[in-house]
């Protein structure tokens, strides 16, 4: 017989894992190097490269020479579990 009754948990927990996060409508797949990205902040940075299978997929640079980089989810975000300013919402295409 299976139990079905539901497992409680406190208020923070129930927030931590019920995030809602702000669509972005960003999809870095489509991107090709040097693609513009503008971020939540105003910011424009550059798409570099998709990265092989691990933790971000998208390497993004500060700078058009491509040098100083970083990393992107498919979304474009900074963190998977938080919205944060550097968050990437749209594509500028070169």
């Amino acid at each position: 017989m299976e139990n079905k009754e539901e497992f409680n948990i406190d208020e923070y927990t129930r927030k931590v894992f019920d995030l809602q996060f702000e669509e972005t409508g960003v999809d870095l797949r489509s991107c090709l190097r040097g693609d513009q990205l503008l971020c939540k902040d105003g910011r424009v940075i550059y798409y570099v490269q998709p990265l092989p299978d691990g933790f971000y997929e998208h390497e993004v640079a500060e700078k058009k020479d491509l040098k100083a980089t970083g990393t992107r989810t498919h979304q474009g975000r900074v963190l998977k579990a938080s919205n944060t300013d550097s968050d990437i919402i749209e594509i500028i295409r070169k």
